[in-house]
């Protein structure tokens, strides 16, 4: 156990060196040359059938595809407890991308190395980034399935080339420097390592087995947060309406970056995000201390929990009417 949790260490601070020194090195003209001349080698080595398959490669790491991904395997293994981690994935490193890019405002290569039209800022690259982490953690379901070793193998090792592949056609079709792949793979290994460890604390509480402080009196700060983290573990696992609420969360996060909402309108969307799921943490748990107190069928247990699910409904509701107010307007010129 010691063991993994080292090598889990020295992979995020290894990840992380790589990443800082190429963000501190950005203005550096050793790495914007080097940079330069990959982009104008590989620009001179296109061939049409070779940039139609980068085009189709890189397109797998499109947000809308990414998304829709996304919700085919949540529909797919909703009776599992990785919906949710799926759409959490996808909702954390399409935002730290775009944290990320805001934050260093790298200019992407010069339009006329372009083959395909693109906006935004190039570092770190959002393909490599969402590549690393969405099909990285596919690598991580796998290998948790109950396939054989050698379908594990194949799929794994598929899935591994597509993330390459992404990754190289982003540097191929001129719309990002080398070191803003590698930084982008850099990244999101090491936010994949964090994530992947608290999906195995979150799939041990789906199964009963989460290490809980329930047995001692919270004579630590740290055990109050630990109670905290064990309810919404077990809360997320054992409610099914949860893999609705993230799923709408996940398609709201793609939206939002796409049509680029403000500010304020960030705001409303966490905070509403806040409430939803709050919300139903404190169903689940009017439910449970109910089914506890009156384990025969009682109409004031009916009542509660009716009332409890008519809390989570109303605050739905008004999440979906503040998303159609901010969404609707920016969606429907899209169509006209």
């Amino acid at each position: 156990m010691r063991q993994r949790i080292w090598i889990k260490a020295l992979g995020i601070l290894l990840c992380g060196s790589i990443f800082f020194v190429i963000a501190l090195s950005l203005n550096n003209p050793q790495l914007n040359a080097a940079d330069e001349a990959i982009t104008h080698a590989l620009e001179g080595a296109r061939i049409p059938w070779l940039t139609t398959v980068m085009w189709a490669i890189t397109t797998m790491c499109a947000p809308l595809w990414l998304l829709m991904i996304c919700l085919v395997l949540m529909f797919i293994f909703r009776k599992r407890n990785f919906s949710i981690p799926i759409a959490v994935n996808l909702m954390v490193s399409v935002t730290l991308n775009e944290a990320l890019k805001n934050l260093f405002l790298r200019e992407r290569p010069p339009a006329l190395h372009h083959a395909v039209t693109v906006t935004g800022y190039s570092f770190p690259s959002g393909h490599a980034m969402a590549a690393a982490a969405f099909y990285g953690f596919l690598i991580y379901m796998v290998g948790k399935s109950g396939m054989t070793k050698q379908h594990k193998r194949w799929l794994q090792g598929l899935l591994s080339l597509l993330i390459l592949g992404i990754g190289f056609s982003r540097v191929y079709l001129g719309v990002h420097y080398a070191s803003d792949v590698l930084a982008g793979f850099a990244v999101s290994i090491a936010y994949l390592i964090i994530f992947a460890t608290g999906v195995g604390y979150y799939l041990r509480a789906g199964n009963g087995d989460a290490v809980s402080v329930y047995s001692r009196k919270n004579k630590r700060v740290v055990d109050s947060f630990l109670h905290a983290f064990d309810g919404i573990m077990g809360g997320i696992s054992g409610e099914r309406n949860m893999i609705i609420h993230f799923a709408m969360m996940a398609l709201v996060t793609v939206f939002g970056l796409i049509l680029q909402i403000s500010q304020g309108e960030w705001l409303i969307c966490i905070v509403f995000f806040g409430l939803v799921i709050g919300m139903e943490l404190m169903n689940t748990a009017v439910e449970t201390v109910v089914d506890i107190c009156m384990p025969q069928p009682d109409p004031r247990a009916k009542l509660a929990k009716d009332t409890a699910a008519g809390a989570v409904m109303m605050v739905s509701l008004a999440a979906a009417v503040a998303g159609a107010i901010i969404f609707i307007p920016k969606l429907l010129p899209t169509f006209w």
